[in-house]
């Protein structure tokens, strides 16, 4: 039974904390004064009838008021004390703030991807004040030398180590697009600063030169702001997703692709799905705003009217937006179909697929993950038919023939892909018929081959359950394996992660040794990715099972010990 709350005329804030309450309007000094949010004296929030809910809220409360009143003793000033008198201009609060008080983002997992994650941080929260910080840092600020020195470990490592095959033009900017995003949007900043700290210090506490551990309370202060600061910034979405999600959002959109691959890379809890949600769903509704950015990197030029001779009829995007949309799109695509098939579901944008995949669309996930777009968008339809089809078990309403109706278009797709992928590669004059022979074959091109192939094997699996003895799949095991072993270097096997795996689900005995021999590697046992290290384990469950439960043994068993948790990057 819970204790009564102390006041029934205070605010909601300091009744849930049990405090005296000076009942100013529209928001109480107290919590003012502590930098929380004062929920005021209307209705009961939401929050309060879950108790889960509401114990979250008292312990993200609890923490900010620890880390304001310590900072406080430590660094009162006489400017900080005169800062304080402008609160009611100045200060953002930072305690989580209801969905329904953010205008502008209509989808609770942006919401829910910060105030839960604020709700779980772990003992080594560093939670401290922000005091009357804006969302985009003043072009005049400077950063601190540490943070640039953290800033430029994070572009020369950790940028080519999230996206080993991204390529830009010159024309575009590459990365230096991305660091004037960084500089003027400071989640984004702390997000990419706690991933350097954390990727930094893993690095060298795993070489000979330090015997260290990870700085926790420096990673986490970083990890602070940037969530408070993330709310903030969705706070204060005022505007139609539609232009938030290219404009005000871009920063938005930026830092929780950061937050999933820090949640990924330190691998202690699922706790990127979370942040993928949110970024899925402001995409989702940023093409379902119409917004015309989005709308146009969906096709080529000519097709949607943006020829010189056509004026365009929004304001034309800088090269940074554009490279940076670009950019975050086809991350979040990329992402949301890698994860579809650990978690069983069907990806939370199949809707954009046919067009944002297109062979016109602006968006090359080559450019950004080394797959062209047209395995990757089969692979997107064979996880939802994957789901479709247990759904449908479950609710005792198979359709087989629409099953192996659409199972066998995929096929088709896959093969024709396969066989028109390398003829541009050939010359009459070729005296082997067998283009994977060529060594002049841009890797690009052989891991979008190795995409299709594995994309065939996860066909199958999801078809046909884990029935390794059927020549169609041999083949296909035979020849994916040779690109693996052959083709495609050992320094870029972290760029093959995906296919490594689901291939390795169906690896004859023989070949099972390599594949532990793959992810005991170096080059893809990175001290700072966490994550990778559950892989092998996962692949020796499945082949055990495969082995002494091979009628009943498929793709959805074979997924079920992830818990949905696992990322295969």
């Amino acid at each position: 039974m819970k204790t009564p709350l102390r006041s029934k005329q205070g605010c909601w804030t300091c009744r849930l904390r049990k405090k005296k309450c000076d009942e100013r309007q529209p928001a109480c000094s107290v919590c003012e004064s502590l930098l929380i949010t004062c929920y005021g004296y209307g209705p009961k929030p939401e929050w309060m009838d879950d108790a889960e809910e509401e114990k979250a809220m008292i312990s993200s409360i609890k923490q900010i008021v620890k880390h304001t009143s310590r900072r406080r003793g430590r660094r009162d000033t006489p400017q900080t004390q005169i800062q304080r008198v402008d609160n009611d201009q100045n200060v953002q609060n930072l305690a989580p703030t209801p969905v329904s008080k953010v205008q502008g983002a209509s989808s609770p997992n942006l919401k829910s991807s910060v105030d839960s994650q604020a709700a779980a941080r772990d003992e080594h929260s560093q939670m401290r004040s922000i005091g009357s910080s804006i969302n985009s840092i003043p072009e005049s600020s400077a950063i601190p030398a540490s943070e640039a020195v953290l800033l430029m470990h994070f572009l020369d490592n950790v940028f080519p180590l999230q996206f080993p095959m991204y390529q830009s033009g010159i024309a575009e900017g590459g990365r230096g697009c991305f660091l004037s995003l960084i500089l003027r949007k400071k989640p984004l900043l702390h997000a990419v600063l706690c991933l350097s700290v954390y990727h930094r210090e893993t690095v060298l506490a795993a070489s000979s030169a330090s015997r260290g551990e990870v700085n926790w309370d420096r990673l986490e202060e970083h990890h602070a702001i940037c969530l408070a600061e993330l709310q903030k910034a969705i706070g204060n979405m005022d505007r139609s997703v539609s232009e938030s999600c290219t404009k005000d959002g871009l920063g938005i959109a930026a830092s929780m692709m950061q937050l999933i691959f820090f949640e990924l890379f330190v691998g202690k809890t699922n706790m990127w799905q979370m942040h993928l949600r949110a970024a899925t769903d402001l995409l989702d509704e940023g093409y379902n705003g119409q917004s015309a950015l989005l709308i146009k990197f969906s096709t080529t030029p000519e097709a949607n009217g943006t020829s010189d001779a056509e004026p365009l009829e929004y304001d034309p995007p800088s090269t940074e937006e554009e490279v940076m949309t670009k950019l975050f799109v086809g991350v979040v695509i990329w992402l949301d179909i890698i994860a579809s098939v650990t978690t069983g579901t069907t990806p939370r944008l199949l809707s954009l697929h046919p067009f944002v995949l297109s062979p016109g669309s602006q968006i090359q996930l080559e450019n950004i993950m080394g797959c062209q777009n047209w395995p990757m968008l089969q692979i997107s339809r064979i996880a939802a038919l994957h789901e479709c089809k247990y759904q449908a078990l479950r609710d005792g309403c198979f359709d087989a023939a629409k099953f192996e109706s659409t199972a066998d278009d995929i096929k088709k797709i896959l093969r024709r892909g396969l066989a028109e992928g390398f003829l541009r590669y050939l010359t009459v004059s070729d005296s082997d018929p067998d283009p994977l022979q060529s060594a002049d074959i841009p890797l690009p091109l052989l891991i979008t081959h190795l995409f299709a192939l594995t994309a065939c094997i996860y066909l199958h699996v999801v078809v046909s359950g884990f029935e390794t003895d059927v020549e169609d799949l041999k083949s296909t095991l035979a020849e994916a394996m040779m690109v693996i072993r052959e083709k495609i270097p050992q320094n870029m096997w972290h760029v093959i992660v995906w296919p490594l795996y689901v291939t390795g689900t169906v690896a004859s005995e023989e070949e099972m040794e390599f594949f532990r021999k793959v992810f005991r590697s170096p080059q893809l046992l990175n001290p700072s990715l966490e994550h990778r290290r559950r892989i092998l384990p996962l692949l020796e469950e499945t082949w055990r099972m495969r082995e002494t439960t091979a009628r009943w043994w498929d793709w959805e068993s074979s997924v079920r010990p992830l818990n949905n948790s696992l990322l295969l990057l």
